[in-house]
């Protein structure tokens, strides 16, 4: 078990979302008949599955605003030693571990031939943030979860949106700001750009 490895193929092409969620599935299949473990969030799978990747969890101080790196030479991925220190909210250091790590994850998949090239660009950095936001919030799971059904759903003001999305933010163990974004793409919930209330998209 310990030896067991995932392979570094079929990464999906950048910015299709649909791939994204396919590579995940795959993953977490994968690293669940590897380990035997279950996992109630993807999140809980990121250490396992960097693992049987081949690579290990580290942390060391980074540059001002670098949150994690992947360091593919030394088959490390780096999370920022001081990272509570460079956060407006230090409370929010948990989820913004989780989504660096799913980050950098996005980048072994996706951008791994460009990285040992030395190539980076910020194209690269948003597709990261998009896949971390696909791995991290299943819309199969999201739809099934009570949060969701009874909670989100079931909101009539901007406020009840609200304090629904801060809700399953932590139960998905991200910040809001990412559990916000993927449920602006998923087309549940929409901010009024002037207001800047939430409101819930009409089915």
């Amino acid at each position: 078990m310990q030896t067991a490895r995932l392979h570094l193929v079929a990464a999906p092409r950048p910015c299709q979302r649909e791939r994204y969620a396919e590579d995940r599935n795959r993953l977490l299949w994968a690293a669940a008949q590897k380990t035997r473990n279950t996992y109630a969030r993807p999140l809980d799978a990121l250490p396992d599955l960097f693992r049987l990747l081949g690579y290990r969890l580290g942390r060391k101080s980074l540059g001002p605003d670098r949150w994690g790196q992947l360091e593919h030479a030394r088959k490390i991925v780096w999370v920022c030693a001081d990272l509570a220190d460079k956060l407006e909210y230090r409370a929010a250091v948990r989820e913004v571990e989780a989504f660096t790590l799913a980050h950098e994850l996005a980048h072994l998949r996706l951008h791994l031939r460009q990285i040992i090239q030395g190539r980076t660009c910020r194209q690269l950095e948003l597709e990261a943030d998009e896949y971390a936001g696909v791995f991290l919030v299943p819309r199969r799971h999201l739809v099934g979860v009570p949060q969701f059904r009874g909670g989100l759903m079931m909101a009539r003001t901007p406020a009840e949106v609200s304090t629904a999305v801060t809700v399953l933010a932590r139960l998905y163990g991200i910040s809001r700001q990412a559990m916000l974004v993927q449920l602006e793409f998923l087309r549940i919930v929409e901010m009024d750009r002037e207001t800047r209330q939430l409101r819930l998209i009409a089915a």
